[in-house]
């Protein structure tokens, strides 16, 4: 489910409410003239697909995420990688030719 957050009943509209996030980046690179990729993420349930370019970063979550990536031209040319990135970092991914 999605976490449900409760404001003090007496804050008003106009109030900015700070909430901490920590990210993390993931970034794929692949070989010279590779075009976009279709990227599918996936830590446990959550599940999210983005078009990336090679060298773009993505913002995760820290942990391990499973990635199924594939040139958007060529969605046949699967490959499943797993990474691991921890908090605040960045996790460079080589893409196989």
């Amino acid at each position: 489910g999605i976490p449900i957050s409760n404001f003090d009943k007496n804050s008003t509209a106009e109030e900015v409410t700070t909430i901490p996030v920590t990210l993390s980046a993931i970034v794929i690179t692949a070989p010279e003239g590779t075009g976009n990729l279709s990227v599918q993420l996936q830590q446990g349930d959550v599940v999210g697909s983005v078009i990336t370019a090679p060298g773009e970063p993505m913002l995760v979550g820290p942990g391990t995420w499973t990635l199924t990536v594939a040139p958007e031209d060529q969605l046949d040319q699967v490959q499943t990688l797993e990474v691991t990135v921890e908090e605040r970092q960045t996790a460079e991914v080589p893409l196989g030719s």
